[in-house]
């Protein structure tokens, strides 16, 4: 997408130049970018940007990003989709190093058993 838009913005053309402006400052509006703002240190105060990055991290067993979005402040037991909380969303993608790290610092887990029960083994 950012190759097609610079590629009018290079025209000639200044009908496409107009256009590839507004056509950024669109895609950057609809864009929720948790990435940056994590970097810019205000993902705790954005409630959709935060959501989602406990999301990413739980999804992709990243117990790093999750340590980092919870010493920032995030509260890793906040529901980020439909009702899941990370702990749930780490059972759906079978994640189990968050798992285990959720569990270790004692997140609630009141929809994990009927979330995550495919994914749990005995031990």
């Amino acid at each position: 997408m950012r190759d097609a838009i610079d590629d009018l913005a290079d025209s000639g053309d200044p009908h496409a130049r107009a256009a590839a402006a507004k056509l950024r400052q669109l895609v950057q509006a609809t864009v929720l970018d948790w990435r940056r703002a994590l970097d810019q240190g205000t993902l705790v105060t954005q409630r959709r940007l935060r959501r989602l990055a406990l999301d990413q991290a739980a999804a992709d067993d990243d117990v790093a990003l999750l340590a980092r979005l919870v010493a920032l402040g995030c509260d890793p037991a906040e529901q980020i989709r439909s009702g899941l909380t990370a702990i749930d969303v780490a059972l759906l993608h079978r994640a189990s190093a968050v798992v285990r790290w959720l569990l270790e610092r004692r997140v609630p887990v009141e929809n994990s058993l009927q979330v995550g029960a495919h994914a749990v083994d005995l031990s």
